[in-house]
């Protein structure tokens, strides 16, 4: 019964994304669907429906890079930043109040918070200004309420369900593009072959997407629904392998090696999965007949598509302001200011944003905040520990790739922080204080 129903739910996600893809429902309606989504998570925030909030939240997640496209003169485009904002800071004010922080390395991001608002003072492009702002304090609202909460291994379970659903809705949404055909494929990403989605945005959607159903995979609890994964996978791959970004197959490299190197011991439980290497060729043939050959030439071009360029104007920024850095959203300004790059452009990474914007005080607060989350999460019990490293790796490849932009990754960051092996039982009202209460964090 359980494998006919998800047979059920990933045909049913894949047929409302082409629905929607092919234009086959009012995009307006779509867009008032959207804001009642978005108001029924204020509405589980404000009751505290926890469970429910995270239940329908991947989906609105999901539906923000097409919302963002289509309905641009309706929805703000920060509308799920805003949506963060309200809901994590009254559920830390009304619910939360009295929760002793489980971890505390929030607290340099507190400072990164301050930074953000004294070095922004004087901004040469103020409306980018806002941008970061809601970007960067909605991500750090988020933070802050993860490390006063809790999410049982049943909701992140069902998180990661919802998201491996949500992935196959968004890639049905872009495989009408590639039903219909007339795509000029060329050596970069390709907004055509994302049915007109941004696609290093799309990218990092999928990835997660398809991280989360590589884990399903490898599960033996769900051995029964191991072929729906496979062809589940094979979709939301192959789809993200012809937008031309190369990065979502990039993170989803990365976290099946981490994947590998956490469960070295059992590797040879896994040459059964050598029988799947075929699925990996007919993805690749494919992808290679669909775009011509043109996929290839994709994937061998060397370069980082400006990035590293970026990157190393950022380090320079910070040698010649080492102490606070260039000022809140000023780096697109400085680069040119300094002849480090032909014209103005964001940093689209948030690690060198801020070094060349905050300096060596960015540095401490921003950076800071990760390393001490990093030692938090080794300290903790497997599997909580393994799965706080897919989630928080993912986080950093999206950030490095894309900057702070999808709403995401919020997501992937409360889970690694939420997560803990043990939590005090204050979380837990019906239990007396002080006592400790251990959990696995997933089933996995």
């Amino acid at each position: 019964m359980i494998y006919k129903a998800i047979i059920w739910k990933f045909l049913l996600a894949l047929g409302i994304g082409v629905i929607i893809g092919a234009k086959l429902i009012n995009v307006q309606l779509f867009g008032f669907a959207y804001f009642g989504a978005v108001l029924l998570l204020a509405y589980f925030a404000v009751f505290n429906k926890i469970e429910q909030l995270f239940t329908v939240l991947p989906f609105v997640i999901y539906s923000e890079i097409f919302v963002r496209d289509r309905l641009d003169s309706l929805v703000p485009y920060l509308t799920i930043q805003y949506l963060y904002i309200f809901i994590f800071s009254f559920m830390l004010i009304r619910f939360s109040g009295g929760n002793k922080p489980h971890n505390k390395a929030f607290y340099f991001l507190l400072g990164f918070a301050f930074l953000e608002i004294f070095n922004g003072l004087n901004p040469d492009r103020p409306k980018l200004l806002r941008s970061i702002f809601f970007n960067s304090f909605s991500m750090i609202l988020a933070v802050i309420w993860a490390s006063h909460n809790v999410l049982t291994p049943k909701l992140i379970n069902k998180i990661l369900a919802n998201v491996k659903l949500a992935g196959m809705y968004l890639s049905g949404i872009v495989i009408v593009a590639q039903v219909t055909g007339g795509i000029d494929y060329g050596n970069f990403s390709n907004s055509e072959s994302s049915n007109g989605l941004a696609p290093v945005q799309l990218s990092g959607y999928l990835s997660v997407a398809a991280c989360f159903i590589f884990f399903s995979l490898m599960n033996k609890d769900e051995i029964k629904s191991r072929y729906v994964y496979i062809i589940a996978f094979s979709i939301i791959t192959g789809v993200m392998i012809l937008t031309f970004s190369r990065g979502g197959l990039y993170f989803l490299g990365a976290i099946l090696t981490l994947y590998l190197f956490f469960n070295r011991k059992n590797l040879g439980n896994y040459f059964k999965y050598l029988l799947f290497l075929p699925i990996g060729l007919v993805i690749y043939n494919l992808a290679i007949e669909k775009t011509e050959g043109k996929i290839i030439a994709r994937y061998e071009a060397k370069g980082t598509s400006n990035r590293d360029i970026l990157v190393e104007a950022a380090f320079k920024l910070f040698l010649e302001n080492p102490v606070v850095g260039v000022g809140t959203s000023n780096y697109g300004t400085a680069i040119v200011e300094y002849r480090l790059f032909n014209q103005e452009s964001t940093a689209h990474n948030e690690f060198a944003r801020a070094m060349a914007e905050h300096g060596i005080l960015g540095i401490i607060t921003y950076w800071g905040f990760f390393i001490s989350l990093f030692i938090t999460i080794f300290k903790r019990k497997e599997p909580a520990k393994q799965f706080s490293v897919y989630f928080i790796a993912l986080f950093i490849f999206i950030t490095i790739h894309n900057g702070l932009k999808i709403s995401i990754q919020h997501l992937l960051i409360i889970m690694a922080i939420a997560n803990p092996t043990a939590v005090k039982a204050i979380f837990y009202r019906k239990i007396k204080p002080n006592t400790i209460v251990k959990q696995s964090a997933i089933s996995y």
